[in-house]
């Protein structure tokens, strides 16, 4: 009798090992990004970064045709995995707090200016540090939701810079059609609302971590079967032995 309790225990303890390793399985230690800010051509020696609300637009009027107003500067600090970091996305929430649903498609871009500060950042201090490559795309998103951005070229650059910090620009995108509407604008809550409406980037490898937030990572089901099977053996033996006790 001592015997099958010792293995009963034995069950049950592998079984509750086993769940809480599908626990840790959903995620991972939070990174925070550094700094975040926007800069606009209309205050174009003016700083927002401390401002709570960080907001995107574009102008497209015939005379002019489609103008970027201003930048969203995301600054993260990409952990280094030692895996290859095989895709990648940044999601951006875009705040109900404007409620204009003009189309504005955008884009993102990476930054050689890792130097910036939040409370020093302007539009002509940064301007000409905006690489030219589009990395990403993302369609016209309504408030309320989350623009994603995610590409094979924004994986293989965060992949080149494991264990740097980074910069990545959200802009308009004007190559887009239908193109950015007249005076389209969008708003994103700024670093200081750490809520669960932050921006954030998803890396996934063989693991997922996420900047921001926790990834949510499902648990694989074979580990799943494993973790239930040992409890309910540990369960029926239980019963069994009971049976016997009450019979003897």
């Amino acid at each position: 009798m001592k015997r099958a309790t010792q293995i009963i225990s034995i069950l049950i303890v592998l079984g509750f090992i086993s769940m809480i390793t599908v626990g840790l399985a959903f995620g991972q230690s939070p990174h925070y990004t550094t700094a975040d800010a926007y800069t606009t051509i209309n205050y174009p020696d003016d700083n927002f970064g401390t401002e709570p609300y960080l907001m995107l637009a574009a102008s497209n009027t015939p005379d002019s045709g489609c103008v970027k107003t201003s930048f969203l500067w995301f600054k993260f600090n990409v952990p280094n995995p030692t895996s290859t970091i095989s895709f990648a996305t940044l999601s951006v929430p875009i705040d109900p707090i404007y409620t204009g649903n003009e189309a504005l498609p955008m884009e993102v871009h990476s930054s050689s200016n890792t130097s910036w500060t939040e409370t020093g950042i302007t539009y002509n201090n940064s301007k000409d540090h905006v690489d030219a490559t589009v990395l990403a795309i993302s369609p016209s998103t309504p408030p309320g939701s989350d623009a994603l951005f995610t590409s094979p070229e924004l994986a293989a650059y965060l992949n080149a810079h494991k264990g740097q910090t980074v910069t990545l620009v959200v802009m308009a995108n004007c190559a887009a059609s239908p193109a950015p509407a007249t005076d389209a604008v969008r708003v994103v809550k700024a670093l200081q609302h750490t809520d669960s409406s932050q921006v954030e980037l998803l890396l996934q490898g063989p693991t997922a971590v996420k900047v921001k937030t926790l990834t949510a990572r499902s648990p694989s089901l074979s580990t799943t079967i494993v973790s239930v099977s040992l409890l309910l053996s540990a369960i029926m033996l239980a019963i069994r032995l009971h049976k016997r006790q009450k019979l003897s």
